[in-house]
């Protein structure tokens, strides 16, 4: 007779563990995609800044070589450009909106531009 038993607690259980229905997976999947679609666009905005400072550090630092080699009356080797495009002077950032920096060579300083 325990043995019965032990058969039917063992289909009792069964039946009691179902998981989940499609209904709750499907909020599930609706509450992911909301916060998908929420992250997403600052995500880029984030990436978009980081590739403007990036460019701004770069033509920033060429830059102030130039204007210590002028200084110094020597010729500064070709710009390579790994985070800006463009040339000395006005730089273009590789970002979704193309921001502009522009250069001053006579005072070493950079601003970011539209």
């Amino acid at each position: 007779m325990t043995m019965m038993n032990k058969a039917m607690m063992n289909r009792s259980q069964m039946n009691k563990a179902k998981g989940f229905t499609l209904i709750e997976l499907m909020i599930v999947v609706a509450i992911i995609g909301i916060l998908a679609a929420i992250a997403l666009p600052a995500y880029q905005e984030y990436v978009d800044k980081g590739k403007v400072n990036s460019c701004l550090a770069e033509a920033s630092a060429y830059t102030k070589a130039k204007a210590a080699a002028d200084i110094a009356d020597i010729v500064l080797d070709g710009y390579v450009a790994a985070a800006c495009t463009g040339t000395v002077g006005a730089f273009v950032a590789k970002d979704s909106d193309t921001t502009s920096i522009n250069c001053d060579t006579t005072t070493a300083t950079c601003s970011v531009g539209t």
